[in-house]
């Protein structure tokens, strides 16, 4: 489908996403999002390699992730690793039928950052 909404992952190294607009960077309307419900971070997970992931904050109705398209989704569980987020991967928050899918920055890709930087 088309795409709602891009959130450039290299403007910050943290955003929460969730109902609450007061705490999170971005906000999303659906009933089943919980308040602070998904955090991406920019880090490295122990034994993981540095980039961009995905953590359900425990949310009431959960987060499901795809490593990539044509692949199933599996729940992105708040007391699992982390989930990587490289081009391709995709996730949902709650009910939502919102698909966010991960793409590589193309303004980045070709040198200009010293960390490559996907959007959402």
């Amino acid at each position: 489908g088309k795409a709602l909404q891009t959130i450039d992952l290299a403007k910050r190294d943290c955003f929460i996403l969730g109902r609450q607009p007061e705490l999170c960077h971005v906000t999303l309307e659906h009933a089943s999002v919980s308040r602070q419900h998904v955090a991406i971070l920019h880090g490295q997970p122990p034994g993981q390699a540095q980039g961009w992931f995905l953590i359900d904050l425990g949310s009431a109705h959960g987060t499901g992730a795809s490593p990539g398209k044509g692949q199933a989704y599996g729940r992105v569980k708040s007391d699992a690793p982390p989930f990587a987020l490289v081009p391709g991967a995709s996730f949902r928050i709650g009910k939502s039928s919102r698909v966010y899918t991960v793409k590589e920055d193309a303004r980045r890709s070709r040198g200009s950052s010293s960390r490559p930087a996907p959007t959402v």
